[in-house]
Parts: C-alpha cells; structure tokens; sequence
C-alpha cells in the first residue's frame, strides 16, 4: 500500500497498544515502524529490474521482521523510561508485522517468507492507494490527536478505525469472492476453461475490477461492476510473447520479470524497434505502470538491453479517472480509452 495508509495503520495500531499510557508518542511510534519496512527503497539495487522484484524482499519477511520488534522494544523502553516492555513489544510486533501483511492484499507481491521462499504473495483484493481504506484511520487518529484522553467505554477511537478498515478489508474479500464465479463462468465464453487468469481491483474502489486472462499468443482484458454488471466481457489482445522468449534463457531480466509478473505480461515492439515488457497486473487498457525495455531489433535480429531500462509512467488524465468512476454502472464508459 501506499506510505500514507501504512504510516497511518501502524499510528492506529500504536494508539490502540499504547496511547493510553504515553498518548500521542504511541502513534508517532507506530507510524515510524509501519513505514520501516518500504525503506528498501533507499537501497542502491544494481538496476531497475533489481528494484522492482527486490522491493518487498527481506525488509517485509516475516521472520526478519519479528526479530526486529523486540530489539526496537528494548530502544523504545530505554528511551521513554517506560516498564510497558510487553505492550511496547506488542507495539513494535503489530505495527512492523502489519505493514507486509497489508501489502499482500495487493497485487505487486510480497516475499514475506524469505529466507526460506521468494514466493511474492500477492492476494490482490485491494488497490495500491484505497482512500475508503484509510479514511477511517485517518479520521481516527485526527480525533486521537485533537482528543488525546477521549475514550469511548472501553473503545479507543484508533481502534473503532482499524474495526472500520478491517470491514472494508472483508467487504473486498467478499467481492474477489464473487468475481472468482464470474470470471470462470466468462472463461468458457472464450473457450478457455483452464487458462490462467488474474482478478485485482481498479483504482481506488472495490466495486469495480479488472480481470487478465493469460493465453499462448494472447491475452484477454475485461471489467466487472459487483454492482453494475451481470457478466463479465472479454477483449482478445496479442500478448508479444514470442518477442522475448528466444532471449528468456540467456538474458536474466526477461526470466526475472516474467517470473515476478506470475506470467501476467505483454511485450510489444515500438517503431524505433525497442522491445517493451509490461507487467500487466497494475494498470489497464494498456497503460501499464511497471514497464522495462529489454531488447531491441536491429534488422532481422533482436538483441538484449543491459541492463533493462524503465519506461515511461503513463498519466491518469481527470478524462480517464472520470470514465473509471462512470464504468461502475456504465459498462461503455472505459470503450474510447481501449488501445
């Protein structure tokens, strides 16, 4: 998720620990250990392809994680002169445990069982930025900050905005859920009963979703309104696989991003002969966010781009993010952006 949401849950979970015993320190605390882990970032990675699939490493394992909340507990205690060493720990382990625990219900993907798995966890029932999601945290602590020592019975208002988030949480669970019967039941519309497919919501809402069905020479793309839609439709696009499979073997950015993406990309080839991967999981209609030139043909032949450079991040327009609020119940409002 984004810095805001992850800073803003782990100051609602630090309220919840400790607030009432140090106040406002519990949640600055919690905001500095739920943004820790995205420090990765920082880290000077060899190239793009590194940064990109390296993200979400150790800095979000599990196990690194949990030997980190007893040592930030035993800092936290020696410099508030606090004999809290159990809630404190309580502290440090919640907010440092659910900052990847988060970006698993995206779709990027998550390494939280290195060292022993580089498996990227990728539940994907949320969008990277969710505002319903943060909101109720947000105006939680807004009332925690303004009125430190108000309570209500027994209910700390940071944690009345982690039950609310935790409910939109389950909502988008119960929406994938749905979606799951629908988009096997569109697989048979386009006679793939047993194709790879991916379901993950559109920007910013859980109402409306996107679903990717992978094929051997192409891939579908489609749209689906829990709320607007009785189907779900389909539309075929060339997947350009056949442009870097001859190179996946011999150059180690192809194989790696292939393998992060979970077979979920496109490759397409440009006019000045550069051959272009996309991660087809974040973004749509063919504006992909995580892009990378990996080859280039000269002629009849195509050679390796070292390393494989970024491309370009492609710009909602307010024309765009006006049609992605009208899809929810018009299933024609995306039709003039298709590529």
């Amino acid at each position: 998720m984004d810095s805001i949401t992850q800073a803003a849950l782990g100051a609602a979970i630090g309220h919840t620990v400790l607030g009432h015993r140090i106040g406002r320190k519990a949640a600055l605390w919690g905001a500095v250990l739920g943004t820790l882990p995205d420090l990765d970032t920082f880290f000077p990675y060899g190239d793009p392809v590194e940064a990109f699939t390296l993200h979400r490493g150790y800095s979000h394992s599990y196990l690194v994680l949990a030997l980190a909340a007893p040592c930030l507990a035993w800092i936290a205690t020696r410099l508030h002169g606090s004999a809290h060493w159990p809630r404190w720990l309580a502290l440090c382990f919640l907010c440092l445990l659910s900052h990847p625990l988060l970006d698993s219900f995206t779709v990027y993907g998550t390494q939280v069982g290195l060292p022993f798995t580089n498996y990227p966890v990728a539940w994907s029932t949320l969008f990277i930025i969710d505002p319903l999601f943060t909101f109720p945290l947000l105006a939680a602590l807004a009332v925690a900050m303004v009125r430190p020592a108000l309570q209500w019975g027994r209910w700390d208002p940071c944690a009345l905005g982690l039950t609310l988030s935790c409910i939109y949480l389950g909502f988008s669970l119960a929406a994938k859920a749905h979606l799951e019967v629908v988009t096997r039941n569109a697989l048979y519309a386009i006679h793939a009963p047993e194709a790879t497919y991916l379901t993950t919501p559109a920007p910013f809402n859980i109402l409306l979703w996107r679903v990717v069905v992978m094929g051997p020479q192409t891939y579908w793309e489609g749209f689906y309104s829990v709320i607007g839609d009785d189907r779900l439709t389909l539309t075929e696009y060339p997947n350009g696989h056949e442009l870097v499979r001859p190179l996946s073997s011999t150059t180690p950015a192809i194989s790696q991003l292939a393998w992060f993406a979970r077979g979920f990309y496109a490759a397409v080839e440009l006019p000045d002969g550069t051959v272009r991967m996309q991660d087809l999981r974040m973004g749509f209609l063919g504006r992909y966010i995580f892009t990378f030139d990996v080859a280039r043909r000269e002629g009849n032949v195509v050679t390796p781009v070292i390393p494989a450079t970024r491309g370009p991040t492609p710009r909602l327009t307010v024309s765009l993010l006006r049609a992605l609020a009208r899809r929810v119940l018009d299933p024609s409002a995306l039709a003039p952006f298709r590529p």
